[in-house]
């Protein structure tokens, strides 16, 4: 079965993590991928490039097969 692309925006529940830097930037963690989709000093900035992130098949897969094991 292929894989799909898994888009971010249409998921139900909060999906991504926010990280304080220690030089005052947060970053935005996709929980599905653990892919960081965007840097900002400004929280309120991230909510574009999550709505934007789609998560790569190929590395879903790929820690998927590592981590199920």
């Amino acid at each position: 079965m292929p894989l799909q692309p898994v888009l971010a925006m249409n998921r139900q529940e909060y999906n991504f993590a926010h990280r304080a830097n220690e030089d005052g930037t947060i970053d935005s963690i996709c929980r599905e991928c653990f892919a960081t989709v965007a840097t900002s000093q400004w929280e309120a900035d991230l909510e574009k490039a999550e709505q934007a992130h789609v998560c790569d098949p190929a590395e879903l897969e790929r820690f998927h097969s590592v981590h199920e094991k």
